[in-house]
């Protein structure tokens, strides 16, 4: 998950100008990602009924997982949202949670994470489950975004970390230092924080530390190919959001150059030395009745359809500056109502997702 996106208007969901990424180009190159999702899973022992929130669902995969643990949409009333800054993301996901044909209590909407605590009703989620996210969120944000964190979840609720930590990736940042500072981007531009950094800032957010670690793994990538569609899918975009469009392409094929030479071990593959940080904490208080997250997805898939459309109406040039803003009020509003009445909040973000759909289609 990016920390926003380019082209949408400030404090809006996935408002920003953070990393854009490609949903299909990401999925190809995340099996490393997926390879270690029992250990993020197995010791939350999900089960049906229990809502949850992925905070970086990312290409949609452990999102589908997650829905099948807590049998979302089922009888116990189980549910899953997906939130990704991304929209290639988010909508990549929703595609996948339509695709298990489960008939409510599954969305996906592309919203940073600074922006979780204005989107949702606090207490309303039981697991918060975050995977390969928070190292893109700069480390001034980082309480501010376990806050929000800490606000949706209930008493009593869990917040499960996988994210980079000190060390990870660290040949890759020694081969890719020098062109970074060539083209005026940051040497370092994700957090990866030790054991210590993450423990203080999940107790200034107001969670309970339970497990905070550090583990290091070798990841696969068999060979040039692989780590050419990993570098450019999941890496690069870290740096390309700092640089001029119009050197975008000659840093990437930089990259790739200094890469095919630099990352390759001696037995031939480009396997990466990772250094994850898993990490889990608690609300305080003790615990809760399930949470209200199954009356906020059809409110978060309306979310998600009219953020889309609005993106692209507000990029044609026969928009006039006056509706733009108009629509931009209107999104905001919306979001507000859904978060006190989510079915009210869905009919004003349908109607206004109507309304862009017939400017767009000039019916």
């Amino acid at each position: 998950m990016t920390q926003g996106r380019a082209g949408t208007p400030e404090g809006a969901p996935g408002g920003g100008g953070g990393p854009r990424f490609d949903a299909d180009a990401y999925a190809l190159a995340s099996g490393h990602h997926r390879a270690h999702d029992d250990v993020v899973l197995d010791p939350l022992r999900l089960a049906p009924g229990t809502h949850v929130l992925d905070l970086g669902c990312g290409a949609g995969d452990l999102t589908v997982r997650l829905a099948d643990l807590v049998d979302a949409g089922g009888p116990a009333g189980g549910s899953v949202l997906g939130v990704d800054a991304s929209p290639s993301c988010a909508a990549r996901t929703a595609r996948l949670l339509r695709s298990t044909g489960r008939p409510r209590g599954v969305a996906a909407v592309a919203a940073t994470a600074q922006s979780l605590g204005a989107l949702l009703t606090p207490g309303c989620v039981d697991v918060v489950v975050s995977v390969a996210t928070l190292h893109w969120v700069p480390g001034a944000q980082q309480a501010a975004v376990l806050a929000g964190v800490r606000s949706l979840l209930r008493p009593g609720g869990t917040l499960r970390v996988d994210m980079g930590g000190r060390g990870q990736v660290a040949l890759l940042r020694e081969v890719l230092a020098p062109l970074a500072v060539a083209a005026g981007a940051p040497v370092d531009p994700w957090f990866f924080p030790d054991g210590k950094a993450m423990t203080d800032l999940l107790a200034r957010a107001g969670l309970r530390p339970h497990e905070v670690r550090l583990v290091e793994q070798r990841r696969a990538l068999a060979d040039e190919a692989a780590m050419c569609s990993w570098l450019t899918s999941q890496v690069l975009p870290a740096y390309l959001v700092h640089i001029a469009r119009d050197r975008r392409e000659a840093f990437t094929a930089a990259a790739v150059d200094h890469c095919r030479q630099g990352l390759r071990r001696a037995d031939g593959s480009y396997d990466q030395d990772y250094v994850r940080l898993l990490a889990t904490a608690s609300s305080p208080g003790p615990a809760a009745p399930h949470g209200l997250l199954a009356g906020h997805a059809e409110a978060a898939d309306e979310m998600a359809r009219a953020a889309t459309l609005l993106e692209v109406a507000t990029e044609r040039e026969d928009v006039t500056s006056r509706q733009k803003d108009m629509w931009h009020s209107r999104f905001q509003r919306s979001v507000l109502v859904s978060r006190e009445s989510p079915r009210d909040g869905a009919k004003a973000l349908a109607l206004l997702g109507d309304e862009l759909v017939r400017r767009l289609t000039g019916s």
